[in-house]
């Protein structure tokens, strides 16, 4: 009689009951296995892939910050660096969109990244990704031991520019048709997410201070500046006017 409780709440099917169970456990099925789907298809729309154009990413980097401090830098996977010019070229692998219309992910080349080198100590960069809804580089960091991080917001641009297909970066839609991506980011700073895990872990954020101050630039692309409206001009011209003048009537004074 140890079991009859759990008759009564059907979890142990008797004859009498067995179709009615097997009912029951159609319905429960069904229910799951359209649950299931649902999640699939929200997981599959997550992130859609954009057809792109796109030369590789050059990544410069501050060479006189290097020798200044020691370090030696070499390419890793698919990457190339160029030790003259201090740039790392690191390809495209992907664009993508996790909402229409919004902001794109640019996925650089799997493997790919740099190795940075100072004494007996090593840091590696690799598979990195750009955010253009905060304007924020992430990618696999490794110190040895002391710090391995997978798809870790790194830097934050300050400064800014380019475009997918004519659309702003924060502000794509979905097509089919191939587009041109040009980026052009600059003035890094660490990301406050790698900034609050670093403090959370008590290292102090000033010892990664270097990661931003060896990245100058990622640029892909041509990005063409902004160039000023005619009445623009006109208004520099009077302000320019305005200044020579000022200057004029004190020295009279």
């Amino acid at each position: 009689m140890a079991h009859k409780g759990l008759f009564k709440r059907g979890l142990i099917s008797s004859a009498p009951h067995t179709n009615r169970n097997k009912d029951v456990n159609m319905k429960y099925f069904k229910q799951f296995s359209m649950a299931f789907l649902a999640v699939a298809a929200t997981a599959a729309s997550a992130a859609t892939n954009q057809p792109f154009t796109a030369t590789s990413a050059s990544v410069t980097l501050d060479t006189s910050y290097l020798t200044t401090n020691g370090y030696t830098v070499s390419n890793v996977g698919s990457a190339t660096y160029n030790s003259s010019t201090g740039v790392l070229t690191d390809p495209v692998s992907a664009v993508s969109l996790a909402t229409s219309p919004g902001p794109i992910d640019i996925t650089f080349a799997s493997g790919a990244g740099l190795s940075l080198k100072k004494g007996l100590s090593t840091v590696k960069l690799l598979n990195f990704s750009y955010d253009a809804s905060t304007n924020s580089l992430f990618g696999d960091i490794s110190a040895g031991l002391l710090l391995n991080l997978t798809n870790q917001s790194l830097l934050t641009a300050t400064t800014v520019a380019g475009d997918f297909g004519g659309s702003a970066l924060g502000n794509v839609s979905t097509s089919a048709s191939t587009r041109t991506l040009n980026l052009s980011a600059s003035n890094f700073v660490l990301s406050d997410a790698f900034q609050t895990f670093l403090t959370n872990n008590g290292v102090d954020p000033t010892s990664m201070a270097f990661v931003a101050s060896i990245v100058k630039s990622v640029n892909i692309g041509t990005v063409t500046p902004a160039v000023p409206e005619p009445g623009t001009y006109a208004l520099m011209g009077l302000g320019l006017v305005g200044i020579a003048l000022t200057a004029r009537r004190k020295m009279a004074a």
